[in-house]
């Protein structure tokens, strides 16, 4: 999306951008009435129901913690009378896995001719925190682009999510631990793709495949990608920066580090994974916006 951030005033053009915002609300909106992929039984086979059960006891005790699960724990309603499911905030020193990606941004950066026009606490500064740097010149270019479709205040408040603006800050070197629901659909696993198949998420970080072949091939055995090598696939070698398999690891020892559950059972953890397999639980399932009404 062009941006322009050349200009040295806003009367200039400084923050204009072609952003579609109408058509990112649409977009939004339909997203929103998806529902999660079910499990295709007639295509990678059945699932065993009575294992599926047992782990979904092992997975309220050791995942739902950080992984909501449906029903979902919810907000308390905000001042338009919206909830929000609530999302698991796990540090990565908790949680151990690949710390590149929260490394590779520098620090602090320049600010340049928009110096001036920055929040009240970073304005005149000549180098700020990256962070704050990047959240505030994106403000600039949204405030902008929502500006010169002159909407009135009730679709200004639903083009906001009915959310209580300005939003907080993310807090840092933190991963989001979302709903598992469909979760089947998504290899491969972590936030850098260095786990090929649940399964694999399920074991201690060291057992774990440190290459393997990603192709467009599905294995319905571990779930996940199919890490048969051959023409159109290429290697992920865990061993490269970026890349490292650590973490989220359930293994013997204290929590924290990487470990996050005990070492489980080969049966333990095939009883989790026909869990995943198994939800959503209800075909067609979709999450209510905005949440259930007060007191459900």
């Amino acid at each position: 999306m062009p941006i322009n951030l050349r200009a040295k005033t806003p009367a200039d053009g400084l923050f204009e951008s072609n952003a579609a915002i109408l058509e990112l609300q649409r977009a939004e909106n339909q997203l929103g009435r998806l529902a999660p992929p079910s499990w295709p039984e007639d295509v990678f086979g059945k699932i065993d129901r009575d294992k599926a059960k047992a782990g979904k006891a092992l997975f309220m005790e050791l995942c739902a913690s950080c992984h909501n699960a449906w029903p979902y724990r919810w907000t308390e309603p905000n001042k338009f009378g919206k909830r929000f499911v609530l999302v698991g905030l796990v540090p990565q020193s908790y949680v151990g896995t690949d710390h590149t990606q929260a490394e590779a941004v520098r620090a602090f950066a320049v600010t340049g001719q928009l110096g001036d026009y920055l929040p009240p606490e970073l304005r005149g500064k000549d180098v700020v925190p990256t962070k704050e740097f990047t959240r505030s010149m994106l403000g600039g270019v949204l405030m902008r682009a929502v500006a010169k479709l002159k909407l009135p205040p009730a679709d200004l408040l639903n083009l906001n999510g009915y959310r209580e603006l300005p939003s907080p800050s993310p807090p840092d070197r933190v991963y989001k631990a979302a709903p598992r629901d469909g979760v089947w659909a998504t290899p491969p696993f972590l936030h850098n793709g260095a786990v090929p198949n649940l399964y694999e998420m399920l074991v201690p970080a060291s057992e774990r495949s440190k290459k393997f072949c990603i192709g467009r091939e599905f294995d319905p055995i571990k779930v996940g990608l199919d890490t048969t090598c051959g023409p159109g696939t290429f290697v992920m070698d865990t061993s490269l920066l970026g890349n490292s398999n650590a973490g989220h690891s359930f293994q013997d020892g204290p929590r924290g580090n990487g470990v996050i559950g005990p070492r489980l059972t080969d049966d333990q953890r095939w009883a989790l994974v026909e869990y995943l397999k198994s939800i959503p639980e209800e075909p067609g399932r979709v999450t209510p916006f905005g949440g259930p009404p007060s007191g459900q």
